[in-house]
């Protein structure tokens, strides 16, 4: 099974990706604790996975950019190709040229770390409206 939780409640399902053990599982901790269904995953080929096994059914996409094989902001292209409207939260200790190199942009909300809580949870709100 993919995934660390049932989205089958009537939380807001959120998909985290993020190749960290301890920030996902403080991600999930997070996310659960302010009322959102966080289905957790370790890379994005898993993401990917996830996504086709729930039909895209998250209300957002937190990821990392920086991971092991693909890495998420070519993810975020491809889950924003399937779904155009999708809110996505880019969570990175990489400044953003070091991330695109000079001149290249990154098309999503960028949440440096290291984030608090109320920053975190700050964003998910103004992202989901």
């Amino acid at each position: 099974m993919i995934g660390q939780t049932n989205i089958a409640d009537d939380k807001i399902p959120v998909l985290v990706v993020e190749d960290d053990n301890l920030v996902r599982r403080l991600l999930k901790r997070t996310l659960e604790r302010h009322g959102y269904r966080a289905m957790v995953v370790d890379c994005a080929a898993k993401a990917r996975e996830a996504w086709s096994a729930r039909d895209g059914e998250f209300s957002l996409v937190i990821s990392d950019v920086v991971m092991p094989g693909e890495n998420g902001l070519l993810l975020c292209r491809a889950l924003r190709e399937d779904r155009p409207d999708l809110p996505i939260l880019i969570i990175t200790g990489f400044a953003p040229a070091e991330i695109v190199g000079e001149g290249g942009t990154i098309d999503y909300p960028v949440l440096p770390k290291p984030f608090t809580t109320a920053q975190l949870v700050a964003k998910i709100r103004e992202l989901l409206g």
